[in-house]
């Protein structure tokens, strides 16, 4: 934008801090688009005009808010002709949104994305990937990266989610399987026991299917003993 606004300008004396100063006015706005058009209008006007001067100039109030003299906006009115608005008018925006991440939802805390961890990098993003319908999306090992104070929220996002879109996880946690109310649970093997050169669909079914109850306890829980000797150690 301010490219092509130097580009119109050329020519008129308009100090680079004034285009500036319209950009950043644009930038800052609560709807940077409905901004956009104001200008436009404005510069319209006074391409439009045909006074010379010796008339009021049309209103400008953006122009006046970015400082504007009478001087400026009548060269813009003498040389900023129909055909310079057109080319402006068509300009197409770039817009590059800019991700913060919310520490604190009480205070609406937020630092820098890229400040981020990993972790919470990756449960933002997470986040936007569940919140937008489209097709299927498929999911490596979440577990991997997902900030782990964050499962539970990510659980109940999947449960919305699911309603609106496919989802398929691959993952070794139960948060995943077990909380997100998987519909379908696929469990992979290999042929032979530590032949790591061949797999197979061992079983496939729905939770309560006693097989696959099984075999989630066995690959996210570490099997039936190890999830009772956690439940004693945490005394629930």
């Amino acid at each position: 934008m301010s490219q092509q606004l130097k580009i119109a300008f050329a020519g008129l004396n308009i100090k680079e801090q004034k285009i500036d100063d319209l950009c950043q006015h644009v930038l800052s706005a609560a709807d940077p688009i409905i901004a956009w058009n104001g200008l436009l209008t404005e510069l319209e006007a006074l391409a439009l005009d045909r006074t010379g001067g010796t008339d009021p100039l049309p209103a400008t109030t953006v122009m006046d808010t970015c400082r504007f003299i009478m001087s400026e906006k009548t060269r813009l009115a003498a040389g900023f002709d129909s055909a310079k608005w057109l080319e402006l008018s068509v300009t197409e925006l770039e817009f590059n949104p800019v991700f913060r991440y919310c520490t604190n939802k009480d205070t609406k805390e937020y630092i820098e994305f890229a400040d981020a961890s990993a972790g919470q990098q990756a449960t933002a993003l997470l986040t936007v990937l569940l919140n937008q319908p489209g097709a299927p999306l498929i999911i490596d090992q979440p577990e991997d990266d997902v900030d782990s104070k964050m499962s539970p929220e990510i659980v109940r996002q999947i449960w919305k989610a699911k309603s609106y879109r496919q989802l398929i996880f691959a993952s070794h946690n139960a948060n995943f399987v077990v909380n997100g109310d998987a519909e379908l649970v696929v469990c992979c093997d290999y042929v032979k026991a530590g032949d790591q050169t061949g797999g197979q669909v061992k079983a496939t079914g729905a939770i309560d299917n006693v097989g696959i109850k099984d075999e989630i306890t066995a690959v996210t829980e570490g099997g039936k003993e190890a999830f009772k000797l956690r439940k004693e150690k945490y005394g629930f």
